[in-house]
């Protein structure tokens, strides 16, 4: 059976352009559209898909421009990296978030189980200064769909 680690980049956009501090008010565009906002800039109105005008109008923010390259190489980057716990890898994205689908059934034993193996990914992801969140299931989506809650991995592979 198949297990797969989803590990979504909610900030990657902003990691990109060397922003590590997610509180600023400040939004990314991308052809004259919000596409990423930090949470300071969306309590003061601004919203993905907004004009560029009206972003910085109603929120006072600071814009920056988007670099799809920069954020591909950090991508890559990642994914390179992440060729030490798998060989499975699967690049994801939706809308403005980033993320890299990792099939670790195969690699269980190798770690010690899926706690471990959380663990060590999680080191690994800490140590590059990046947000992330993660989810496992039986399959890729399954996974990415459960990135978006808060679910421990306590080692029940089933």
């Amino acid at each position: 059976m198949r297990l797969w680690f989803a590990i979504r980049f909610p900030h990657l956009s902003l990691s990109a352009l060397d922003v590590y501090d997610h509180n600023p008010s400040l939004f990314i565009t991308d052809k004259q559209a919000v596409f990423y906002a930090t949470e300071s800039a969306i309590k003061k109105g601004v919203a993905l898909g907004m004009d560029i005008t009206t972003a910085q109008l109603l929120g006072e923010c600071e814009p920056l421009t988007r670099n799809p390259k920069k954020e591909q190489r950090l991508l890559q980057g990642l994914k390179k990296n992440c060729y030490q716990f798998t060989p499975y890898i699967e690049e994801y994205q939706a809308g403005h978030e980033y993320g890299l689908l990792l099939e670790v059934s195969q690699c269980l034993k190798l770690f010690g189980g899926s706690k471990h193996l959380h663990e060590r990914l999680m080191e690994f992801i800490a140590s590059q200064q990046h947000t992330v969140a993660y989810g496992l299931a039986h399959t890729a989506a399954g996974a990415w769909l459960l990135s978006y809650q808060s679910h421990p991995i306590n080692g029940q592979e089933n």
